[in-house]
């Protein structure tokens, strides 16, 4: 549903002056980055910069059944506080490194601790969720395993009601560079997520 390449931004090569990230997934989710800052990985997001997605990821939260790649580089923030990565309101669906400097799923579901050091060489973050469970890997290898709590999916959980979905955010404390992102409308094998990684690369 979305594929956005850091170091193929323009779909023909890397500019580091543009102002559109192209989408690759051919559904037209080109995204304004006018403003924003490019290093020859990504784009560099620093003191708060943040990026809002096109419509389809936060259309594709929605259905509960997707599959989330998140590639990032450098993490490093100058205190220790709930920084987002990846963010939709209300937090329904979020990555960040939290207060503890863990890298985690709506602040509470460690993936790994000590973030900075875990994404300092660059790391790709998969999420599957089928409704039920999610599944998060680093690098294509299962890292964790959470169970959807029924009351709490009722709440806070309810991917539903997702609005928007945005890389970054308003924490002034952040800096990383995105490597790229692609969303599927589908709940990935492991075989399949440990293939892409293999075939990519981003690190």
């Amino acid at each position: 549903q979305l594929w956005l390449d850091g170091r193929n931004n323009t779909g023909s090569g890397h500019d580091g002056n543009a102002v559109t990230w192209t989408d690759l997934s051919g559904k037209g989710g080109d995204v304004n980055t006018s403003g924003l800052s490019w290093n020859d990985d990504g784009l560099r997001l620093a003191a708060g910069q943040m990026l809002e997605l096109p419509d389809a990821a936060a259309d594709t939260i929605k259905t509960e059944r997707f599959t989330v790649e998140l590639s990032i580089k450098d993490f490093s923030a100058s205190e220790k506080r709930d920084t987002p990565l990846l963010r939709a309101d209300n937090d329904r669906f979020s990555c960040y490194v939290n207060s503890a400097g863990n890298l985690a799923q709506k602040s509470s579901i460690v993936i790994a601790n000590d973030a900075a050091s875990v994404l300092n060489g660059g790391k790709t973050l998969t999420m599957t969720s089928d409704g039920d469970t999610l599944n998060f890997y680093l690098n294509g290898v299962l890292a964790k395993t959470a169970k959807y709590e029924p009351l709490t999916k009722s709440a806070t959980w309810d991917h539903s009601a997702v609005n928007w979905m945005r890389l970054g955010g308003t924490d002034g404390v952040t800096n990383v560079t995105y490597q790229g992102l692609r969303i599927y409308d589908r709940v990935l094998s492991e075989e399949e997520i440990r293939y892409l990684e293999e075939l990519y690369q981003p690190h």
